[in-house]
């Protein structure tokens, strides 16, 4: 019995601490998750301990890339002027979402009948719909592609 309980521990510990697959992630997202991963002593943890952050300084190369994030993958618009940037890391965040996109990747692909329908396509609203969609996918090309 304590050899049972001793192996479950152990495959909760690793379970815990597990290297996050961030390969899913599109890769300005991931970039700054990678740095943090690379070097976690240049991150300070927030107050309420749940996350950890990185103000990025004015011309560096992180900010030049926060702002290729913020104006050409997210589509702002140009006229918006930052003042201030901080790179943002919540394991807890990221590892929930990484574990619910592939509880549904996986419900896709077992019952396609219930969660790949296709019948929002035979709505009042079918068009602005597809147009949405079809935005969706031009931007997040690393989810799955269900037909």
């Amino acid at each position: 019995m304590a050899a049972i309980f001793l192996v479950l521990c152990i495959i909760f510990v690793w379970y815990k601490n597990r290297p996050l697959d961030l390969s899913i992630l599109p890769e300005p997202v991931r970039w700054q998750y990678e740095q943090y991963l690379a070097k976690p002593s240049a991150w300070s943890k927030d107050k309420s301990n749940k996350f950890f952050k990185k103000q990025l300084s004015h011309g560096s190369e992180e900010y030049q890339r926060m702002l290729e994030l913020f104006h050409g993958f997210l589509g702002a618009p140009s006229e918006f002027e930052i003042t201030e940037a901080y790179a943002i890391f919540n394991p807890l965040l990221v590892t929930s979402f990484l574990n619910y996109r592939h509880i549904i990747t996986s419900r896709m692909v077992d019952t396609p009948q219930i969660f790949a329908k296709q019948d929002w396509k035979k709505t009042k609203q079918a068009k602005a719909k597809e147009l949405v969609y079809n935005k969706y996918l031009e931007r997040f090309l690393f989810l799955p592609r269900v037909t």
